[in-house]
């Protein structure tokens, strides 16, 4: 995870060396491997540099090539393809760095080159000839973006917190934010953060900008796909395996050490085991250390219990170091009074705490996750019965839903109640879903909150549950999409990305690679659930490697973990002072807060 950042004075002054050093030091607190900025009269651009692919020591960032600056933090995934078509320098490809490939795409394809591009990215380049400045973030936003601009500058930088301190920008506090996050628990906005004077460049957007103008451009939206046709389902199956296994593949392009996630679920086992067995190809001593946010056993504990048995028998199967969570009420409490909330710094994962610290000691800079496979990839594929009574395929429903029901052990009152909700409730509109039998839909107490505040709240609320939590669409597509759009991944991957800057490491989402987020879009809906098992096409793709207790076993509530959490928030409750004062609130008034988040949110505010 590297640093950029830079500003660009629209009214053309120039920056002076003073400046650019005060930024560089805001931005590299965390004791980057290089560090470094350029100048050109009122464009200052600057990078502080952590080496993780092999490429990457070999270049020096910021870049300066002939009419044009770099800098970057950037993994680019198709490098050989793009080599057949750009202009490189004449090197080894694997002494030229990422930043070659995307400059060289720049000056292909211009403002077009995002959409060329496939890895994980955010970017600067100033054009000198044009006098204009090009910023991109990849598809989804896995590397951050944020800004300021006014009038007369235009501020830029991929640590919130250190864009803020750099030019002691405005920290007024935007008010549709704060209720987004109490309706959420996170906020889940994807362009503007809880401040007014930050916004976030969207994932799949691109900015260029000039003196007098500024233009923000969507090069990528999951309705603009274009769908894939394969011509049998053994190919579908085939064409998942081949983009996992390469998904997994290129993001293990380091020369430090990898970890992984490891809950024992259908998304983070087959990450891990594939990892481990590439890495073995030319390491075969190498333990992939794994890491389950399960609470460490105890005596009496069941360890035949699901939760543990999966990650155990993946990590004795593939030789793993297998770690499981030791959170305390104190590692909680210390993560709230240090994780700075309205930098975006704090998603309230708390048992990523000591994992982080653990691979910062072993210097492991690739963390792999399984995270963000059940919006896409492996989604369920609620929408399965709904979607097929809608395209006039009732002998597949009815067969589909037979065998559910047969697997599950339904009764006929939890029959009606599955129909109710996965295929009655998808094709009503959404006004009237609040006020649907059996719909619980969480409203704020209003009580607490000053008049002018409430209709941000129920506005918050109502998106909430209209969105956020309705439970499934109308088609598989629209599911996946509605899973983008509400903010979740988004908020996730920035939390994230802002949390391991300080461990310097990298968070890695196979699952979100686009190739296989692209496909999750084209997955045929008759081929999604098949003898009572969703995810059909998946688990074929990972049959031989996934041990077969997990691969059609339990998937996963995880009443354990959720048990362990709640106890410790609970306590967690009683142990602070939640007796606060925040301008949102009614009035002045010293009030008790209900939950944690509010606490959490109190101590910036």
């Amino acid at each position: 995870m590297s640093s950029f950042y830079g500003i660009f004075y629209r009214d053309g002054r120039s920056v002076s060396q003073e400046e650019a050093q005060k930024m560089q030091q805001t931005f590299d607190w965390w004791k980057p491997d290089e560090a470094g900025f350029i100048i050109q009269e009122s464009i200052l651009i600057g990078q502080a540099t952590l080496y993780n692919t092999p490429e990457s020591k070999y270049e020096h960032l910021p870049l300066k090539k002939a009419n044009y600056l770099l800098a970057m933090d950037a993994r680019i995934d198709n490098r050989e393809e793009l080599a057949k078509e750009l202009e490189l320098p004449n090197k080894p490809l694997q002494e030229i760095g990422d930043s070659e490939f995307i400059l060289a795409s720049y000056r292909k394809w211009g403002k077009e080159c995002a959409d060329k591009l496939l890895g994980d990215f955010a970017f600067v380049i100033w054009d000198e000839a044009k006098q204009e400045l090009f910023c991109a973030r990849d598809f989804i936003g896995v590397r951050p973006f944020y800004y300021y601009v006014d009038d007369e500058k235009f501020i830029f930088g991929s640590d919130m917190e250190s864009l803020v301190k750099s030019y002691n920008l405005p920290k007024d506090i935007r008010d549709k934010s704060v209720a987004n996050y109490f309706a959420n628990n996170q906020l889940t906005e994807t362009k503007h953060t809880f401040l007014k004077s930050i916004q976030r460049l969207e994932g799949g957007c691109t900015i260029h900008i000039k003196n007098k103008e500024l233009h923000i451009d969507r090069y990528w939206h999951p309705k603009d796909i274009k769908k894939i046709k394969l011509p049998t389902k053994e190919a579908w199956i085939k064409e998942i395996r081949k983009l996992l296994e390469d998904s997994v593949k290129v993001r293990l392009r380091t020369t430090y050490p990898v970890a992984s996630h490891l809950s024992g679920g259908l998304d983070s086992s087959p990450i891990a085991i594939l990892a481990s067995k590439m890495i073995k190809k030319t390491n075969p001593n190498y333990k992939l250390p794994v890491y389950s946010w399960q609470p460490q056993s105890k005596e009496g504990d069941d360890l035949t219990h699901f939760e543990w048995a999966y990650a155990i028998e993946v990590a004795k199967q593939e030789n793993m170091k297998l770690s499981f969570s030791n959170l305390t009420v104190e590692k909680i409490i210390k993560g709230m009074e240090t994780h700075n909330l309205l930098y975006d710094k704090g998603s309230q994962l708390w048992y990523e705490l000591d994992i982080r610290q653990d691979l910062q000691k072993q210097n492991i800079r690739t963390m792999l996750s399984g995270w963000g496979g059940d919006e896409f990839l492996t989604n369920h594929g609620y929408a399965f019965y709904t979607q097929m009574l809608l395209q006039g395929r009732w002998i597949r429903f009815y067969k589909t839903l037979k065998a559910r029901i047969k697997q599950k052990d339904m009764s006929p009152k939890q029959t009606i109640m599955f129909l109710y909700k996965m295929v009655f409730i998808p094709i009503l509109p959404k006004s009237v879903y609040c006020y649907l039998p059996k719909i619980k839909c969480k409203e704020a107490d209003y009580s607490i909150y000053s008049n002018s505040f409430i209709p941000l709240i129920k506005e918050a609320y109502e998106q909430k549950n209209y969105i956020f939590n309705r439970y499934t669409s109308a088609t598989i597509k629209a599911d996946i999409i509605r899973a983008w759009s509400n903010g979740h991944v988004q908020s996730r991957l920035t939390n994230w990305s802002q949390e391991s800057l300080a461990y310097r490491f990298q968070y890695m989402f196979p699952l979100l690679d686009r190739r296989l987020v692209e496909l999750s879009l084209s997955l045929p809906t008759k081929y999604m659930i098949k003898n009572g098992f969703d995810r059909y096409m998946y688990r074929k793709a990972i049959d031989d490697i996934v041990p077969s207790s997990l691969l059609w076993g339990i998937h996963k509530s995880e009443p354990k973990r959720w048990s362990y959490i709640e106890n410790l928030l609970n306590k967690v409750e009683k142990t602070v002072d939640t007796e606060i004062s925040i301008k949102y609130l009614k009035g002045s008034t010293k009030i008790h807060c209900i939950n944690i988040q509010c606490y959490y949110l109190s101590l910036y505010l």
